[in-house]
């Protein structure tokens, strides 16, 4: 079964302890805004929907969604912390459905990011 970013956004709220309206509001707290960017991330690098659908979820346009992708892309290079959240919530995710185990998800997430940066 695929995974969407509908359940993607709902696991993400979860693990942050945010609604998901909060993650859809235009607010700028740092916590809301990390874990929208964190949704975007993991949409755009665990399914195959389109930058645009991935906004529409939390009332973005695509340019936004692409802005988080690289941001954490860069990001996950340098931070344990967020190489962490990104281990967590996809074992979340890939027990949410039928993952192939034997693929490491995090290295696909960073194999695609890398793409951005060349």
């Amino acid at each position: 079964m695929k995974i969407t970013p509908e359940e993607i956004l709902s696991i993400v709220s979860d693990y942050y302890n945010l609604n998901i309206s909060q993650i859809k509001s235009e607010t700028r707290k740092a916590k809301i805004v990390y874990a929208r960017h964190i949704y975007n991330y993991l949409a755009k690098t665990l399914t195959i929907e389109k930058t645009e659908y991935i906004g529409l979820l939390i009332k973005k346009d695509r340019t936004t969604v692409l802005h988080s992708v690289k941001k954490i892309s860069n990001e996950i290079q340098i931070y344990s912390e967020i190489v962490n959240d990104v281990l967590l919530l996809t074992e979340r995710i890939s027990e949410n459905k039928l993952v192939i185990k034997d693929i490491d998800l995090l290295q696909l997430s960073i194999n695609y990011t890398k793409s951005f940066l060349n």
